[in-house]
């Protein structure tokens, strides 16, 4: 079989938006130097699953500003998205959009990164 890209999925759990960048732009580069296959980052975002921990609003959304900036300069980065559309209460600061449909602080920065 033939393989076209890579897909990924990427959580951190630092909740300082420089080091997450920082973290996740090793990630993404270490497995393009493995496989020198394009990269699709499929989901991606702040979190802390093990504790059920999520970081400010202000952090998630410095974070999704940071982090599009600096994969939009990766040439083998052809795709990313955001993990969580809808923010369901139980998500944290994931959500792009409220119950109510109106975008979050974090939706808001990522529509802005577009």
């Amino acid at each position: 079989y033939r393989v076209d890209f890579i897909t990924l999925h990427w959580y951190g759990s630092d909740f300082d938006s420089t080091a997450a960048v920082s973290q996740l732009r090793s990630y993404v580069t270490g497995v393009y130097n493995r496989y020198h296959k394009p990269i699709w980052l499929t989901e991606f975002g702040l979190a802390n699953f093990g504790n059920g921990t999520f970081p400010t609003g202000a952090q998630q959304a410095a974070f999704v500003t940071g982090a599009t900036a600096m994969l939009d300069e990766l040439p083998y980065v052809q795709r990313y998205a955001w993990f969580a559309l809808p923010a369901d209460g139980n998500d944290g600061t994931l959500g792009l959009f409220g119950s109510d449909g109106t975008a979050t602080e974090t939706g808001r920065a990522f529509e802005a990164a577009r």
